[in-house]
């Protein structure tokens, strides 16, 4: 239902799609409706912006879509990225900063743990080297363990494919068999298929040897042996054989979830904050990071270690986000996406500018304003 008028009495979930030149619209819009059916919503209403549109004055479905937000008729918006809505660092702030004031969510596919599963052609152009190889099934790298690469002759053509390699494929597959049933732990199944002859393959520095679990725990999580593809953070549907039934790889994949150690309390995770490597301990100057046991949770910490740990306080993650957020309304970051370019050009150094955050979580204008004027000087 792309570019339909939003009815101005209701909340609405809707889809931004922008070709950016790395995922086509179809492979977008296939992930925003994956995002969608988790919440049980189909026909959604669609903002498509054509190629060669990150500037913002060539993005009239975007501009349109701020109009909406600013009338409070969007609930959600899902994008397969943060790139496709917001290319830039201070485009995301800005963004960020509106969706607050409108109540509004925004939801993306690229979040951590979540696999696309997309085959066939999803570029709008004819593809060619590696990725048209990927597009019409082929594997555009050296194929996993279990697999070697076969060279025939159909109708007296050469053709590189791929094929079991008959001395690990069947290991391999029974390595996935056994992991599914929930009794083995991953050390005592490399012991179980080094008793079988599974090996790593040599290398011109590296003899063959038995499986590491490391390696045994990548074997395991790899796609591959179901028939897809991984390119460019893609899944694309391969021709090659598998080793493992859909549904067989799924349940390895909830066993290897769940036997793996929960984060601790004080431990920072992987997750990515929109701040990440803005915020100065107003103290010491240092970089303040993220540690946090849950996404959502957690308190920014002062990095500062030289000649002794700083004295600033943890901040909880929420005093801060509120800090930052008065300081944002004081510049008029939200009104960012809706400025003129001149405007834009005049306010893209201050949002960018790393923020010294005070020991009460509120951002220090005049050591801004400093760093601002050095900066641009």
């Amino acid at each position: 239902m792309p570019n339909s008028r939003l009815p101005a009495d209701a909340r609405h979930t809707v889809l931004y799609l922008r070709d950016d030149g790395v995922r086509s619209i179809p492979v977008q819009r296939r992930a925003c409706r994956w995002l969608a059916a988790e919440s049980g919503l189909k026909d959604l209403p669609e903002f498509v912006d054509g190629p060669g549109t990150e500037c913002l004055e060539h993005r009239p479905e975007f501009v349109r879509l701020l109009g909406m937000l600013r009338a409070g008729i969007v609930a959600r918006i899902l994008v397969a990225g943060i790139e496709q809505i917001a290319p830039r660092r201070e485009d995301e702030l800005a963004l960020n900063a509106l969706l607050r004031q409108s109540d509004t969510t925004l939801s993306t596919y690229s979040a951590p743990g979540r696999r696309p599963l997309f085959d066939g052609q999803t570029n709008d152009t004819a593809a060619t080297g590696p990725f048209g190889k990927v597009c019409d099934g082929g594997t555009p790298f050296r194929p996993p363990l279990g697999y070697v690469n076969v060279h025939l002759q159909p109708d007296g053509r050469h053709v590189r494919a791929v094929g079991l390699d008959r001395e690990r494929a069947a290991a391999v597959g029974w390595a996935f068999e056994q992991f599914a049933t929930g009794r083995w732990t991953l050390r005592g199944l490399a012991d179980a298929v080094a008793r079988l002859g599974l090996t790593s393959r040599p290398t011109a520095r590296t003899p063959a040897g038995p499986l590491s679990v490391a390696a045994l725990t990548a074997v395991l999580r790899n796609p591959y042996y179901i028939g897809l593809v991984s390119y460019r953070q893609v899944d694309y549907h391969g021709t090659h054989p598998t080793l493992v039934t859909p549904e067989n790889w799924l349940l390895v994949q909830d066993l290897l979830a769940s036997r793996r150690a929960p984060a601790s309390a004080g431990v920072r995770t992987k997750e990515r904050h929109e701040l990440d490597g803005l915020l100065c301990c107003g103290a010491c100057g240092s970089k303040l990071t993220l540690r946090s046991a849950r996404a959502g949770g957690g308190q920014f910490c002062c990095a500062g270690r030289q000649p002794e740990p700083c004295a600033m306080p943890r901040l909880d993650r929420a005093v801060v986000e509120q800090g930052v957020e008065t300081f944002f309304v004081e510049l008029g970051v939200a009104d960012y996406l809706e400025a003129s370019a001149d405007q834009r050009a005049r306010l893209r150094p201050l949002i960018v500018t790393r923020m010294w955050i005070s020991p009460t979580g509120t951002v220090d204008y005049a050591q801004h304003t400093k760093a601002y004027q050095q900066t641009n000087a």
